[in-house]
């Protein structure tokens, strides 16, 4: 699939989003999607999305690119770094800042309750939560969503070494092993891989391949991103479509991605 034609399919699926809520302004009660009808009852109605991805490697990138789903909530209401919700659970006790790595310091039914309680809002569906930490945590988070029969979906970013700076070459070995032990953890329906050099050069095909794994999002666009930033400025992060080229990697730098 070619570039121009995922912009046609990412193009078309903005104008009917906006079509359809443009005519039922008039008639919100009887033509709503059921996916905007739903309201918080405990966490059976939401659908939680793990970006799972080490640090430095996009994933506020990716986070920002889902945020322009509506139906897709982020934790910048925290007013947390990056919005993630790390720092979070620091500031409730959850454990120290030097323990957040440690899966067994984590009470994920406590922190899941801090979440839904302090950083999102429970009237979207789709509920984000995007920090690094969470990738020496798989073990126990599938299992939490497992045996509480919440829907999940784990979001795998990955990059090619081409793009780490020398000093991180051994970080990057860590984590590949983090990110190989997902795939061997989280059942194929409910995770998908995203590769950071297709992320920012095409990001109209992440989009459709996104859009194609969850059709709930219903609408995602390149050019928006709802994300921003702790403190009274709120900074306001650039949306996929502009980020300059010379800020990522190409797939001429290497054969072939990895994590297939």
């Amino acid at each position: 699939m070619d570039e121009t034609k995922n912009k046609d399919i990412v193009y078309k699926k903005i104008k009917n989003f906006v079509k359809e809520n443009t005519n039922n302004n008039n008639n919100n009660d009887n033509n709503k999607k059921n996916i905007t009808d739903i309201k918080y009852n405990g966490h059976r109605h939401h659908h939680y999305l793990i970006i799972f991805s080490p640090p430095d490697w996009g994933s506020t990138a990716l986070e920002g690119l889902l945020s322009s789903s509506p139906h897709v909530d982020t934790m910048c209401k925290a007013k947390t770094w990056a919005c993630e919700e790390t720092w979070l659970l620091i500031k409730h006790g959850l454990f120290e800042r030097e323990e957040r790595w440690n899966e067994t310091k984590t009470n994920w039914t406590r922190a899941y309750e801090i979440y839904h309680q302090y950083a999102w809002d429970n009237t979207k569906h789709f509920l984000m939560d995007k920090s690094p930490p969470n990738i020496a945590k798989v073990h126990s988070l599938h299992r939490f969503f497992v045996e509480n029969k919440y829907e999940y979906s784990f979001i795998i970013l990955t990059r090619h070494p081409c793009l780490q700076k020398i000093g991180r070459l051994l970080s990057f070995q860590k984590y590949a092993v983090f990110i190989n032990d997902a795939l061997n953890v989280i059942p194929q329906k409910n995770r998908i891989i995203i590769h950071y050099e297709e992320l920012v050069g095409n990001p109209y095909a992440v989009s459709a391949k996104l859009l194609h794994f969850l059709p709930d999002l219903n609408i995602l666009n390149p050019n928006k991103n709802r994300l921003f930033g702790p403190g009274e400025s709120n900074i306001r992060y650039e949306p996929l479509t502009q980020f300059k080229s010379s800020e990522h990697c190409t797939f001429q730098h290497y054969k072939e991605p990895l994590f297939d």
